[in-house]
């Protein structure tokens, strides 16, 4: 550039001296001259001017260049550092991040095993209260049962005492007796029964009476026959002679041993629709042909199956129409078998029941 500078400047002179020789003519020779040296020494000084700044300009460049290339290279190793650093750092978070996922999968998975086996508790739970619930339900239901059931044996309970008790009363009122009872209940007859016994001889007046069994029920089928005023007898069949000798006792106590006669007729084999029965032995009872009314209390329980099954069977043919036969105990199954039995065999019998603790049934016997 500074070599251009100095053509043009050159150029400029020559055309200046050439056009002021054209002017002024060769007076001018010394003024141009004076001019040319002062333009040549300008020029000199102009180029070495240049030339310093230019070498000054290309040192200067060259040291900035450097220091600028030095700061490039210590910017370079700055930002590889820089580069470095955040890569660890990357990295690093990366690593931590990557562990606290981990972390936070492994506890959420746990948490999932946890909530299952929780709702699994709960289920087993909530199914064990289902049944408890049921079960509370159930045994609500049992106690309202139990108690209803205990409150209807309570009634029944009171109504039977009541029967007993009435019974009991009616009997000492209306037979007035010299001595008290033996016990009512238990082997003897109970209140109820005894009542409707005493009834059945009061109201049906009968003249022969046929007892299997012995006791109270003889002193009281006496007593109402004598009570009566009328010509009849009681028969009472007894297996146990000591007790047969007790009752004879009893009756005489009452002054009603006209009235009975008490037979003892002990349990022997009697063989009855083809089947073998431990029964009353007959040959010495002396039962006249016609009966009309009879009390079903013996044999006990103890000697077999069916142990009362044989009476009927045994003194239907003595039974005159309309008479009655009174079974004692006739709540229990070997009694109502019996009785079935009986009314199946003998279309002529009619089967009623009658109220009383253990049982009281009452047959008639129809026109065949």
């Amino acid at each position: 550039m500074n070599s251009t500078r100095t053509a043009s400047i050159v150029a400029f002179l020559v055309g200046s001296t050439g056009l002021s020789l054209l002017l002024l003519g060769e007076s001018a020779l010394p003024v141009i001259g004076g001019a040319l040296l002062t333009s040549a020494a300008a020029i000199y000084m102009t180029r070495h001017f240049w030339r310093e700044a230019g070498r000054r300009s290309d040192r200067t460049a060259t040291t900035h260049t450097r220091a600028m290339a030095a700061e490039v290279s210590n910017l370079r190793a700055d930002l590889q550092s820089v580069s470095e650093s955040l890569s660890n750092q990357t990295d690093d978070v990366s690593n931590r991040v990557t562990a606290f996922s981990k972390g936070i999968l492994e506890y959420v998975s746990q948490l999932e095993l946890d909530l299952d086996a929780v709702t699994s508790d709960f289920d087993k739970v909530t199914s064990r209260l289902d049944g408890m619930t049921g079960k509370v339900e159930s045994v609500g239901d049992s106690i309202r049962k139990t108690r209803d059931l205990a409150d209807q044996k309570a009634q029944r309970y009171r109504d039977e005492v009541l029967t007993q008790v009435s019974g009991v009363v009616g009997i000492y009122q209306v037979l007035q007796p010299r001595v008290p009872y033996p016990g009512f209940g238990g082997w003897a007859i109970d209140g109820g029964c005894a009542r409707h016994f005493v009834s059945k001889i009061l109201t049906d007046r009968p003249q022969v009476i046929v007892e299997m069994g012995s006791g109270l029920s003889t002193i009281l089928a006496a007593q109402a026959l004598d009570l009566i005023g009328i010509e009849g007898q009681v028969i009472s069949l007894e297996h146990d002679e000591s007790w047969a000798e007790h009752t004879k006792s009893m009756v005489g106590q009452h002054g009603v041993a006209h009235r009975c006669r008490v037979v003892h007729a002990p349990l022997v084999d009697t063989i009855v629709d083809g089947k073998s029965y431990e029964w009353y032995d007959l040959t010495e009872a002396e039962l006249p042909e016609e009966i009309h009314l009879v009390l079903v209390d013996g044999p006990p329980k103890s000697t077999g199956p069916l142990a009362r099954y044989p009476a009927i069977p045994l003194l239907y043919d003595r039974l005159r129409t309309g008479a009655t036969v009174l079974i004692d105990d006739a709540a229990r199954p070997d009694e109502r078998e019996a009785l079935a039995r009986w009314t199946e065999m003998y279309p002529a019998l009619s089967l009623t029941f009658v109220e009383g603790s253990k049982g009281l049934a009452e047959i008639v016997k129809g026109p065949e």
